[in-house]
């Protein structure tokens, strides 16, 4: 059992390396085709069965003061979502967690093992896995 497991995680592994140098491949080709149609003004291109469109794509932001002026009470705390990370700096992480929410989920971290003096493992983690369901 252990052997399959092991067999498996690097596996695992070994997809995870090849993904993220994939998606890193496609992040460039992307800017460039991306650069490349708006350089020379065009807003489809068709290769074969692939059709791309370059879309503009707008973002808004709007300061919460200035929200909170135009909505009653009630509206503007329909309207807002709390951001955890810039709250922790405020508030602090032990507050926080009394008042939250708090989801639990598993998820499986994969890291590097590096052999340290005298034959010792340190490991380097990263995560390489989204979290799923946490606030």
């Amino acid at each position: 059992m252990n052997s399959l497991l092991e067999q498996q995680v690097n596996q695992l592994a070994t997809l995870r390396r090849e993904l993220r140098a994939l998606e890193t491949q496609e992040q460039k080709l992307t800017a460039s085709v991306r650069a490349q149609m708006l350089e020379h003004g065009r807003t489809v291109i068709r290769a074969g069965s692939i059709e791309a469109r370059l879309l503009e794509v707008e973002r808004l932001s709007i300061p919460p003061k200035k929200l909170h002026g135009l909505l009653s009470e009630k509206e503007f705390f329909c309207c807002i979502a709390v951001k955890v990370v810039d709250a922790r700096r405020y508030v602090g992480q032990s507050k926080l967690r009394r008042i939250g929410k708090i989801e639990r989920s598993h998820q499986l971290r994969l890291a590097e093992r590096e052999h340290g003096p005298g034959g010792a493992h340190r490991s380097n983690t990263q995560q390489t896995a989204p979290k799923v369901n946490a606030r």
